[in-house]
This record gives structure tokens, sequence and C-alpha cells, in this order.
């Protein structure tokens, strides 16, 4: 799922408060790295100067609403609380802090709220819909096809309708390999979004149809247990991100969530 995975990516990269907070050390705004945001607060608790000078602080606090991480990607509420932090201050200094950085792991909590609003706006992104495209095609195909049809998405839309399942329907072209002729096509998805593990995402009652002619099981299944395989927090590990989902909750307008991320130096390869 190259798709959410690099959504993910973003998200967690823009949220990394190590970024955040020694940007802010270093004398430059923090909102700098946003998109955009209604509102952005930052406070750092029991930071006396000598403390600073050794590279620590004893905790900070963000919150937002109506910010954009990258564009496209809106949240309606992001809020972010750090354990103590302790860090090189000489690396923060030179503009380049690089491995090494940190002296301790960074800890903090995330809570996020995701509006239905938010996320058909960034469907409207040229950018996300490449990104869906290939996923599209792999659903669509099915194994052992040798000349199997295309499909070009023109539009996609996604429906909370509560109790953790959404409705996704693209609007697309399926194309002929050998005649190149395209016809216009609908594609309906629904499922239960939900957690295998607090790393892990899964998709249950998974059900789909191209102009209402329902995908066999076989098919459906396949995709779904790719998507849990591949959207998994663990691939953040290598790069010294632990992230563990508390709490993800979709309801009929809205996703809520609750993380705990981890950000320590990356193990040498």
């Amino acid at each position: 799922m190259e798709f959410l995975a690099i959504l993910m990516s973003g998200f967690l990269t823009a949220l990394a408060p190590v970024g955040l907070i020694l940007e802010e050390v270093g004398g430059k705004r923090i909102g700098d790295r946003l998109q955009a945001a209604e509102t952005f607060e930052v406070r750092v608790d029991n930071v006396p100067s000598h403390q600073l000078l050794k590279g620590k602080i004893d905790r900070v606090q963000i919150a937002s609403r109506g910010v954009e991480l990258f564009p496209g990607l809106r949240f309606e509420v992001l809020e972010l609380e750090t354990d103590p932090l302790s860090f090189d201050l000489a690396k923060v200094r030179s503009g380049k802090p690089g491995p090494g950085v940190l002296d301790q792991p960074l800890q903090a909590g995330v809570r996020f709220v995701l509006t239905e609003t938010d996320l058909n706006q960034a469907l409207t992104s040229p950018q996300v819909t490449a990104l869906i495209q290939p996923l599209i095609n792999r659903l669509l195909t099915r194994p052992g096809s040798t000349n199997p049809p295309r499909f070009q998405l023109e539009n996609a839309t996604v429906d909370f309708l509560g109790e953790n399942r959404l409705r996704f329907t693209g609007e697309m072209f399926q194309i002929n390999p050998e005649t190149g002729d395209a016809e216009r096509a609908t594609l309906q998805l629904s499922f239960t979004l939900g957690l295998a593990s607090g790393s892990q995402f899964q998709l249950t009652d998974f059900e789909g149809a191209v102009n209402d002619q329902p995908l066999p099981p076989p098919l459906l299944n396949g995709f779904a247990q790719g998507f849990s395989r591949r959207f998994n927090l663990r691939i953040f590990q290598d790069r010294g991100l632990t992230a563990r989902f508390l709490q993800l909750q979709t309801g009929d307008r809205q996703i809520q969530g609750a993380m705990f991320i981890q950000l320590a130096n990356p193990t040498p390869q």
C-alpha cells in the first residue's frame, strides 16, 4: 500500500517532535515547516537557561487546529506532548544535526482528528491520485492475467459510515489493452478499518464491485491481506522511529486517533 505508507511516512516525519523542537531552539519559527495552520501553539515547560544550554527540556506541548502537514493533507486537530528531552545543542546549532543529536530516545504522545471533508480534499490532489492508481490496477488484476485491462482513475471519494466503516468510490476509465478503447467504470469498496495490533492495520468485512458487479472474494481477501502486511508502522523502525496506535476510531464524520511515538538515533546499517 504505497499510498498509505507514504501518507503515514509524511505524517510521522512532520510530527517528529525533535525536528520541531530543535528548530525552535535554533531560533526558527516552528510553523515554517508546516504548509498552513489555523492555530499553532507551542508551550515549553520548565526551561531555565542553564538547563537549555545543557540540551535539556522538561516537556513540550504542541496544539494545532486546521494544520496542513504537507500540501493537500489537513488535520482538524493535531496535538503532541513530549516526555523530557535531551539532545546535543552543538549539533543542533550547526544547522545539520544528523545522527547522534539525541542523547536519549525522545518519547511523545500524539492525538489527531481527520475529517471526511479533509480526506476527500486530499483525494483531489494529482499526487494522491497518482499514488492510488497502482493500487487500483493491482486490486483489479486477476492472478495469472497476461494482458489485463488498465484502469485510469479520474476522481475518488470516501464516505465515513460510522462504527469504523468506510466506503471508497472511484470514477475511472477501463482501457482495453488491445484496442485502446476506454469506457467509464465505477469502483466501490466498503470495509471496516481496524487494528490487528498497535502497529498494524487491517481491513475486515471487505466488499467491492465494479459497475455493480461484485469482485471475487479471493481477490478482495488477497488485497486486504497485502494491505495489512504492507501498512505496518514497524517499517519506520530502521529510521529510529517507533510508533504505536493507542486508539483509532472512525465515526460518521471524522477519524480520531491517539499514538505513542519514540524517536531514537537510527541504527547504523
